[in-house]
């Protein structure tokens, strides 16, 4: 049994200090086989000093961007610093399900190739998944589950990094685009590259974590702008790769958004 263990896992973490980290750290320091696996959890503060409430413990390393640098810049920091044999993103407000670490595990044990990486399941708690707004986002607007859900084979598009590991050796030294800010497709640009490197994605949806991000549609909105914003940086960095919606598309989601 003991080979099990021999895979490292690094757990990065950015965040901007708020409230859910905590429930977050804590949920993983109460997963199945904490205490047998070998495992740091990497929290980077991106523009924000520390906050206090973490115990005393050498798997919990906690860092500081300096400046804003946003989740690319904070998970690239994240990345220098790692010693593990296995990269796992999540979000600071992304709590894991008691297996999550285990399952993790042992998927990378299972599919040991360099480029094999896994995409986990996030869903809402389940007091935001009682929401019928949160129930419509959930399979329209923020993930693409529904498909993956019906066999769909995951890709680039599909890397989600509220829930994704994948090997360190096979990032090595690829990182987050400096080029994005704000929200959407930073990971997604680096999921495109990694994919022309020879990136296998694959989906299991029993490796979960809950998202515990109340939205509205005044957020909806927001999210919207800077994801056009940066699916424009997309298109500039990868001129093959169309998303920015054209024609009929883009008067019906301009029609959305002065709707809303």
């Amino acid at each position: 049994m003991s080979s099990f263990w021999i895979m490292k896992i690094s757990i990065i973490i950015p965040t901007i200090g708020r409230s859910t980290l905590k429930p977050v750290i804590e949920s993983l320091f109460m997963s199945k086989n904490f205490a047998q696996t070998e495992v740091e959890i990497i929290v980077v503060f991106d523009g924000v000093k520390p906050s206090s409430f973490f115990v005393d413990d050498s798997r919990v390393i906690i860092l500081e961007t300096g400046k804003k640098v946003y989740a690319s810049g904070a998970r690239n920091l994240g990345l220098d610093n790692v010693s593990g044999d296995i990269d796992a993103f999540l979000g600071d407000d992304t709590l894991v399900d008691p297996y999550w670490l285990s399952y993790t595990h042992t998927w990378h044990q299972q599919y040991p190739a360099e480029n094999e990486a896994l995409l986990g399941r996030v869903h809402w708690t389940p007091e935001l998944a009682a929401d019928p707004f949160h129930q419509w986002l959930e399979h329209n607007a923020q993930f693409d589950y529904k498909r993956l859900d019906t066999g769909y084979k995951p890709d680039w598009h599909h890397f989600y990094t509220a829930n994704i590991s994948l090997k360190t050796k096979f990032i090595n030294l690829e990182r987050f685009s400096d080029q994005f800010s704000g929200w959407g497709f930073e990971d997604s640009e680096l999921g495109y590259r990694l994919e022309k490197k020879g990136l296998k994605l694959y989906y299991e949806p029993s490796v979960k974590v809950l998202h515990n991000d109340p939205q509205n549609l005044s957020r909806m909105v927001d999210q919207t702008k800077s994801a056009r914003l940066n699916a424009a940086v997309f298109e500039r960095l990868h001129p093959e790769v169309k998303i920015l919606p054209t024609g009929f598309k883009k008067v019906l989601l301009k029609e959305l958004v002065v709707w809303a």
